[in-house]
């Protein structure tokens, strides 16, 4: 202990302490302050000694007097208290701190004990985070697309407004049962093995098609990808993002319908049906019927175009070829083909 009875190693701990300390006495003067709270404040040590907390600290005075007071009143012990503003360090720029007040007696006398921590950073990145995550469920919440996101294998912990109509499901049902749930039982298989592969091979993307069965009973098609989420070498999880096909499903079930449709009937007359580009300049398809009528394979047909316009009879082929160019998009004409034995078709 020295002549002041001080501890030379308290003091030592109070000097090179990374957390603002400092002693205030019952008129709320500085009695002792550390470095780190000194330079946290912008003024020097010697500058605080013998003066107040407002004459130093003007602006955080009317928040830390009623504190440091119902310290010294009551002597219970406030912790933890959020502090923002400005000091002396940085005019005009806002600084967050954390700080403690402690009763504590010196020589008889009660004093407060302050501990202040500078939470700037730390504020500032959760400010920032908040905003982050603001602006994502903005996006998210308006986006017709549904978008999910999951932790580890596949739990949910988000789903968008159009996620939750698209499989007929609330947030709430999703985040406790999963999407794999509302998957349709013949899609089970197939996504789970997409999803198994891709957790094995750690690949960037996923792509999966699946059926959706609403608790209605109506099936949604979907095409979802998906992208994988890694802290270096651990998965966090996945940011998927779901389109309704339904739509576009049905459509292309009707054309595979209407086209089977056609070639039944294109296969089973003698009539001959070609589809081809506007200038004839390629056959796409021919019916059956043009081997019965022309005489000729369809591959003949199909290799050279030209053979339409070459067969047809000598004395009708300028007739037709003008037909034909007044209205290329259709035209009816009578005309005689001539067959590769020398005979005539009408």
């Amino acid at each position: 202990m020295t002549a002041d009875g001080s501890l030379p190693w308290l003091d030592a701990l109070f000097e090179a302490s990374p957390v603002g300390l400092a002693i205030l006495d019952a008129s709320l003067r500085f009695v002792r302050i550390n470095p780190t709270l000194a330079e946290l404040n912008g003024v020097s040590v010697a500058e605080h000694i013998g003066r107040t907390l407002r004459e130093i600290l003007p602006e955080l005075a009317p928040v830390t007097e009623p504190v440091v007071r119902h310290v010294l009143e009551r002597g219970e012990a406030v912790r933890d208290i959020p502090l923002s503003g400005t000091t002396p360090r940085q005019l005009g720029v806002l600084r967050h701190w954390r700080a403690s007040y402690i009763p504590l007696e010196l020589g008889g006398a009660r004093c407060v004990a302050t501990y202040v921590e500078d939470i700037t950073d730390q504020v500032t990145a959760e400010q920032a985070l908040q905003a982050s995550e603001l602006r994502f469920r903005t996006i998210c919440e308006a986006a017709p697309l549904g978008i999910f996101l999951t932790e580890g294998a596949s739990q949910v912990v988000y789903a968008n407004p159009a996620a939750q109509r698209m499989v007929g499901r609330p947030e709430s049902e999703l985040l406790r049962e999963g999407w794999g749930a509302a998957v349709h039982p013949d899609d089970v298989a197939s996504v789970t093995a997409i999803v198994r592969a891709a957790d094995q091979s750690r690949r960037g993307d996923l792509q999966v098609d699946a059926r959706f069965v609403r608790p209605d009973g109506t099936v949604v098609w979907t095409e979802t990808v998906a992208r994988e989420v890694y802290d270096g070498s651990r998965h966090l999880g996945r940011v998927a993002v779901m389109s309704d096909v339904t739509e576009r499903r049905k459509i292309e079930a009707a054309l595979h319908e209407s086209e089977a449709l056609f070639r039944e009937l294109s296969e089973n007359v003698d009539a001959v049906f070609y589809l081809s580009r506007p200038d004839v300049s390629r056959i796409d398809y021919v019916s059956r019927g043009f081997t019965t009528v022309w005489g000729r394979s369809r591959e003949e047909l199909q290799s050279n175009p030209d053979l339409w316009l070459t067969t047809i009879h000598p004395d009708d082929r300028a007739r037709v070829t003008a037909a034909f160019g007044r209205d290329r998009a259709g035209f009816k004409a009578e005309y005689r083909v001539v067959r590769p034995d020398g005979s005539v078709r009408w």
